[in-house]
């Protein structure tokens, strides 16, 4: 099983869309992981769930997204995309049940130990084929080593911004494996690893992952600096620190940039803001999301904005923001699960604020990492499309299910 869960490691960054659907070569190991996990479940009579809350979350973005199909201009895509929708959620549940059932035989920290050890050394190996492409001497090799046309990172991924994603959250990821290590050279290892994925951020030129590591830094010294504190002065704070963070991250006016972290110029040397172009790409995606709402307040169909050319009140232009996208595509009701999907993910956070546990370092490792990735991954929803992404589900699936966040089981 453990090789299972490697090779879907190595198969996440090979998910840029290739098919209908928005299916790929990489979700085939998945789906074997899909398999497997059901016939453990079956074997042992035990079904491991999210929490309860994730679980509906998600669920009523799925039902938001099936009572928009009947509005669909395109049946066909919207109901693939529906099927996706399923499928990631599938792939969450798949996660943790090979993770319990690993836990169960092997203990958990040895479990967390090896996933997230894994994940990261993929990561940085994605990450150091981009930094090479940097350094070709020609654009096609450049190209062939994952750097697109010698200007910005893509990896396997062929998408900077998605490879930016799935760096940046591998970068959050460090701190727990760095908790987990046992011998110096392996912990300096870390060390390294997090300044490689550090600099496959950078390379990538993506503007939402720049505002993410800032975002992702603020929660983990946030965090950092709550140890040791009572649980409800630590909750209170943490709380307060993440709002304002997503206040802060929250788009601007068009003369003030993406968002109050990152302003926009026309001469920036050092490619830390975003350039007009970019801006305005994602202010007509922002309008158009709000304009489509309205006239279709449950939704005009799952992965119907910005796929749709013939339709001129849709056009092509992509939402690029996670909330509006679902809103646009999967009305009121796939939006209010959206919405609660992140409350959720951040009552597990504030869980693990105090950072208390029998282990005096990982569990304050792993609420500082936890912090890190989803306060990471939900700024970077603010101008990136990324529920699609495979990699934020399987993290889902190792974050979102250990000790007072773990999930439940349902028993037959």
């Amino acid at each position: 099983r453990h090789l299972l869960l490697l090779l879907v490691m190595v198969g996440l960054p090979l998910v840029k869309w290739r098919g209908p659907g928005n299916t790929s070569i990489g979700d085939l190991p998945a789906m074997l992981m899909i398999a497997y996990s059901a016939a453990l479940a079956l074997s042992c009579r035990r079904l491991v769930l999210p929490d309860r809350g994730s679980l509906l979350s998600v669920s009523t973005i799925i039902l938001g997204g099936t009572i928009a199909l009947f509005a669909s201009p395109s049946v066909a895509r919207s109901a693939l995309t529906l099927v996706q929708d399923i499928f990631l959620l599938l792939f969450w549940v798949a996660v943790l049940n090979l993770r319990a059932h690993s836990e169960d035989r092997c203990g958990p920290d040895w479990t967390t130990r090896w996933m997230i050890g894994a994940w990261v050394a993929v990561a940085v190996a994605n990450s150091l084929l981009m930094l090479a492409g940097r350094l070709a001497p020609t654009d096609t090799v450049a190209r062939t080593l994952g750097y697109g046309g010698g200007t910005r990172g893509v990896g396997l991924f062929r998408d900077p911004n998605m490879a930016g994603h799935y760096a940046g959250a591998s970068l959050f990821a460090v701190p727990l494996a760095y908790a987990y290590a046992k011998r110096g050279v392996e912990r300096a290892a870390y060390v390294m690893a997090a300044l490689t994925l550090l600099a496959g951020v950078l390379a990538t030129g993506s503007n939402g992952a720049k505002a993410g590591l800032i975002s992702g830094m603020g929660a983990t010294a946030a965090v950092w600096a709550l140890r040791g504190r009572t649980a409800a002065y630590s909750r209170v704070a943490l709380l307060l620190v993440l709002l304002t963070i997503l206040v802060a991250s929250l788009p601007a006016s068009p003369s003030g940039g993406i968002s109050r972290l990152q302003p926009w110029s026309e001469d920036d040397p050092l490619r830390l803001s975003r350039a007009p172009s970019t801006l305005r790409e994602r202010i007509a995606g922002w309008q158009r999301a709000l304009e489509v709402f309205p006239a279709a307040p449950l939704g005009v169909g799952p992965g119907i904005m910005g796929a749709v050319p013939d339709d001129a009140a849709l056009g092509r232009t992509e939402a690029h923001n996670d909330l509006l996208c679902v809103l646009a595509e999967r009305g009121v009701i796939g939006a209010l699960g959206y919405m609660c999907f992140v409350i959720a993910v951040l009552r597990q956070i504030l869980a693990w604020a105090p950072g208390q546990g029998q282990h005096p370092l990982q569990p304050s490792a792993f609420g500082l990492s936890l912090a890190g990735v989803f306060t990471f991954m939900f700024v970077m929803g603010l101008s990136v499309d990324s529920l699609h992404f495979r990699h934020l589900w399987f993290l889902a699936g190792l974050y979102l299910s250990r000790g007072r966040a773990r999930a439940i089981s349902a028993r037959w």
